[in-house]
């Protein structure tokens, strides 16, 4: 039996059957090809089989339709094609076309020409047209196996390289903390600019936010920057309490999940804490004691797959509505943290937002805004921008009102953002005015005396969370001189 199944396969293989099937997982493959060091190879695995799925109905279904087999394979190839790299096209489209032209109804119009285009070839397959397609048949089966065995290649390779989630446990035993050792936050807010900048590129007022901080006893860094542009950088950089060597995303996911912070509160007697961002490089969080997973229905690169189909594009709401979710679900969990056992804490959360997409407008429904974005910039849609962050800052204030009210001990709360916004152009290059924006960042802390005594205006989230580690972990260590690096990440800028 199994021989036949080899056998049939080599034979559909060789005659140019299995192009619907190479096409259908070609952009899996190389979506995880070009995020393989963020991605652990188990997230790929339901979007193979679901697109492995697709390809395969669809041989069988237009083989219903056509009985001529190399017909039948070319219209289930053009089918599956168009289907799921339709909304990648328009998403690239977009990119290149002004907000005010490309709306909803010019989204509509393109795929509608895609069906028409789409109609006009299937014409073209019924006789009496059909002669010349065995050529097209050949170019077609040629072509979606190199595409296929290329990024199959490519993504093994790359799978092979990947850092395991197998992290090692902390070194030695759990310490023991003193009876008055108060819980530490560290909640890390995703592309959250620093008031003064928020105020003169999007004339947005931030001071109703951040009197509400200091009436809660926040201290709140006028001139803070970010040690790094980027996520990984920065998050992998301030759990460790150093600057980076020679960053990459690969190294910087190892490093957040073997990461320092969390290895000296656990030395120091603290249960450790954590959420799953629903963002892969800060998804988990082994040292943890306890992981609270945000139950996304996708997973980030799932959500990513979507949207680039046609459905991503006809139906936007698949994709955020499920991250609407699992965000909601780790604000609610942030906030009843002091009712869970386990004393002191020290928690890590981040928290994907004011970053785009946008899943929330300022009351916390559904924004009109869309779900695509460009990661290095330069971001759009200000406005939504603005409204996503009116909704943090109403959560924020309401989880560190619970957070206070329901400690035994008053905690500490370091609330930072790994970068700032990213409106006025790419990351990288020599823009003062971008490099400005991207590196401004909100970080404000709520402590003892003894803590905020030892911080700057101009203070870094690298030298703050060392702060932190000295005072309540009792982890050795001077200030380090407060540096900004920008792309490419070794390069220091003033």
């Amino acid at each position: 039996m199994v021989k036949k199944s080899i056998l049939r396969l080599w034979t559909e293989f060789r005659s140019g059957g299995l192009s619907p099937l190479f096409l259908a997982l070609w952009p899996v493959l190389s979506l995880y090809h070009q995020n393989a060091t963020e991605c652990p190879p188990g997230a790929v695995a339901r979007s193979l089989v679901v697109f492995g799925g697709l390809g395969t109905a669809a041989i069988l279904l237009f083989r219903v339709f056509f009985t001529d087999r190399p017909i039948a394979s070319v219209q289930a190839s053009i089918f599956v094609l168009l289907f799921s790299e339709g909304g990648a096209a328009f998403n690239a489209l977009d990119r290149r076309v002004p907000d005010s032209f490309l709306g909803a109804g010019v989204e509509m119009a393109g795929l509608l020409a895609l069906l028409a285009l789409y109609l006009i070839i299937l014409r073209a397959a019924r006789p009496p047209l059909r002669r010349g397609w065995g050529p097209v048949h050949r170019a077609v089966a040629i072509g979606s196996a190199a595409l296929f065995f290329s990024t199959a290649l490519l993504g093994l390779r790359a799978a092979g390289r990947f850092s395991a989630d197998d992290v090692p446990p902390a070194d030695g035993p759990r310490g023991t903390a003193a009876p008055d050792a108060p819980d530490v936050y560290l909640i890390i807010v995703d592309g959250y600019g620093r008031a003064d900048v928020l105020k003169d590129l999007l004339d947005f007022d931030n001071t109703p936010f951040i009197g509400a901080l200091e009436k809660r006893g926040f201290w709140v860094a006028p001139r803070s920057r970010s040690n790094y542009p980027v996520t990984p950088e920065a998050v992998a950089s301030m759990l460790n309490l150093r600057y980076l060597d020679t960053p990459s995303p690969l190294s910087c996911r190892t490093l957040i999940q073997q990461n320092q912070f969390q290895t000296w509160a656990r030395k120091a007697g603290y249960q450790l804490f954590s959420f799953d961002s629903g963002w892969l490089i800060t998804s988990s969080f082994p040292l943890s004691d306890v992981h609270i997973e945000s139950r996304g229905r996708l997973n980030e690169f799932e959500r990513s797959v979507l949207d680039q189909t046609v459905l991503g594009k006809l139906f936007p709401l698949l994709i955020r509505n499920d991250q609407r979710r699992a965000v909601e679900r780790n604000l609610r969990e942030l906030q009843a943290l002091p009712r869970r056992p386990g004393r002191p804490k020290c928690v890590v959360a981040h928290l994907v937002l004011p970053h785009p997409p946008y899943f929330f407008d300022a009351a916390g429904g559904i924004p009109r805004a869309g779900t695509d974005f460009n990661l290095m910039g330069p971001w759009k849609e200000p406005g939504a921008y603005l409204d996503q962050l009116r909704f943090l800052n109403q959560r924020l204030t309401t989880i560190v009102d619970r957070l206070i009210a329901g400690s035994a001990v008053r905690p500490v709360i370091l609330i930072t953002s790994d970068h700032g916004s990213c409106f006025q152009g790419t990351v990288g290059g020599d823009d003062r005015r971008l490099i400005e924006e991207r590196t401004s960042v909100l970080l404000a802390v709520a402590g003892p005396r003894v803590l905020t005594a030892q911080l700057n205006d101009s203070i870094t989230p690298i030298n703050a969370v060392r702060r932190v580690a000295e005072t309540f972990f009792g982890k050795p260590g001077d200030p380090l001189p407060d540096k900004v690096f920008w792309e490419p990440p070794t390069r220091e800028v003033p």
